[in-house]
């Protein structure tokens, strides 16, 4: 059994590297299949989720870039994720620059790379992301290392009552709503004459429909 899952492993390697050379051939025909872009494509034409297109288009982005880092790849010096969550961190860098932050991350499990990215960058702590829709709003977060396991601290200590970082989420924000919207909440005392108090301000944000 063992060696069979290794082998379909290769294989799922196998294939994805097949993918992004022929992703890499439809960018460079520009043949989109009638859609404006490859991101486009790739969610619409051939079915990825935003975030799986997202990473692909990432590596394909690199691999143009820097045609060295298929090697890595072919020998498992570097994964395909590891190469695709780089790109957010390196992609302003010069091309010299990416290639030693690449290479500094060479047989990294995806965990160590992300931590040697986030320690050796300027990336921010907390980036979001909204996007509206008509019934429904949503946000794309990018969390730091630390933040993200916080947040499965918390959902580990919690996990009698949520079993998914949606419920957990979902908990944190009506937990919070009950906390400011409570008429008995009080505010730590300020010796600024100019604060007004946490009941007012949460009146005022009421009335503005918390668009202050």
């Amino acid at each position: 059994m063992l060696k069979e899952l290794q082998s379909l492993v290769w294989v799922e390697k196998k294939i994805t590297a097949d993918i992004l050379e022929k992703l890499q051939e439809v960018y460079d025909k520009k043949d989109f299949a009638g859609y404006t872009n490859l991101f486009q494509y790739m969610v619409k034409g051939l079915g990825y989720s935003e975030a799986t297109a997202s990473l692909r288009q990432s590596c394909l982005k690199l691999l143009r870039e820097i045609p060295a880092l298929k090697e890595k790849l072919d020998e498992g010096k570097l994964s395909y994720t590891t190469l695709a969550r780089s790109y957010k961190f390196i992609k302003n860098l010069p091309t010299q620059e990416k290639t030693a932050t690449l290479s500094s991350l060479e047989n990294k499990s995806s965990r160590q790379a992300l931590q040697i990215l986030e320690s050796s960058t300027n990336a921010p702590e907390i980036k979001v992301k909204t996007r509206q829709y008509k019934e429904h709003v949503r946000l794309t977060i990018d969390l730091n290392y630390d933040d993200y396991e916080k947040l499965k601290r918390i959902k580990a200590l919690r996990s009698h009552k949520v079993q998914s970082m949606e419920e957990l989420i979902r908990t944190l924000i009506v937990e919070a709503d009950k906390k400011y919207s409570n008429k008995n909440f009080k505010q730590s005392q300020s010796n600024n004459p100019r604060q007004i108090s946490q009941r007012l301000r949460n009146h005022l944000l009421h009335k503005a429909n918390y668009r202050c």
